[in-house]
């Protein structure tokens, strides 16, 4: 019995196709179809039963599934320590802005993770300022951040992507009923800002300078919180956003924000001083820009 031959049997299963079970381990359906006959002979039993153009687990073969998906965990985490002990020592330290959407970042992390597994990341998460002071005092080996000041010669300033400034608010809200908004509309309305407690006036002032807004401002540590801040306080949320599918929920809005007419946009950028070149940085960069890129064709 090989490994392989129990990943395509995964494979068919959890695809429900040979067809696409081969193109999903990158060889022929008949290399598939073959490799789980031998498997078959090898254990003197069926763990498909055949019909037609369609396929179903015997209970056999239902509880032969079920078993090996541990044992190819355990294999899995085997290879990944394994890689890890070979490269000891081998960290790459990224900082993340609270404001860079958490889906993307997650989804680029788990595609470095499986592609570079002797590499650790070392994530952090903070305010455009932290991650600045970080990554100047070499706390940080890369940050992902909002372009927030001119680019310095002394550090490696690749842009990612361009958002686009949208507001999130209560669908219960007249202003829910809006195709984009106007900044001025929103002066009588709290605006919620994730901070941490020592970033919050930073994010403040930036966000009165930046995007003009005023009015009463409130603190969030995460997205969560700062959703269930708007459904209590009737309030809004400045979010940026890359495409035009972000996950609102059934009980908030999102529409764009204007300044007399024109929509807001910024650069996020990938930041890394020049006399520091940690193994993976490169690497990882490459793979955020794919996600987002990929995001952005989904719209």
């Amino acid at each position: 019995m090989e490994l392989r031959q129990i990943r395509y049997f995964q494979a068919v299963v959890q695809t429900g196709s040979f067809y696409k079970a081969a193109e999903q381990c990158y060889v022929s359906q008949s290399a598939v179809s073959q490799q789980i006959r031998l498997l078959e002979e090898e254990l003197g039993l069926s763990l498909l039963e055949r019909h037609n153009r369609t396929f179903s687990l015997t209970p056999a073969g239902k509880k032969f599934y079920e078993k090996s998906l541990i044992v190819t965990s355990d294999v899995d985490q085997l290879i990944l320590e394994t890689k890890r002990t070979a490269g000891e020592g081998n960290e790459l330290r990224i900082g993340c802005s609270l404001n860079f959407p958490a889906s993307v970042f997650a989804e680029a992390v788990g595609l470095f993770a499986n592609a570079f597994p002797q590499i650790h990341l070392r994530p952090v998460f903070g305010n455009h300022e932290t991650l600045h002071h970080m990554i100047r005092t070499q706390e940080l080996d890369l940050i992902i951040n909002d372009q927030r000041r001119m680019f310095s010669d002394a550090y490696e300033n690749r842009i990612l992507a361009e958002s686009e400034v949208w507001i999130l608010l209560s669908k219960s809200s007249p202003l829910a009923n809006l195709k984009e908004i106007e900044v001025q509309a929103l002066q009588n309305i709290p605006c919620v800002l994730i901070a941490s407690p020592d970033q919050f006036k930073n994010e403040k002032l930036y966000y009165e300078d930046y995007l003009h807004l005023s009015g009463e401002f409130l603190a969030a540590k995460d997205r969560k919180e700062a959703e269930l801040t708007i459904l209590q306080e009737h309030a809004y949320l400045p979010l940026d956003v890359f495409s035009h599918t972000e996950e609102t929920g059934t009980s908030l809005a999102i529409l764009p924000l204007v300044i007399n007419g024109r929509r807001i946009h910024r650069n996020f950028c990938a930041f890394n001083q020049l006399d520091i070149k940690t193994g993976g940085m490169e690497e990882f960069v490459s793979i955020l820009k794919k996600v987002l890129t990929k995001k952005e064709n989904r719209e």
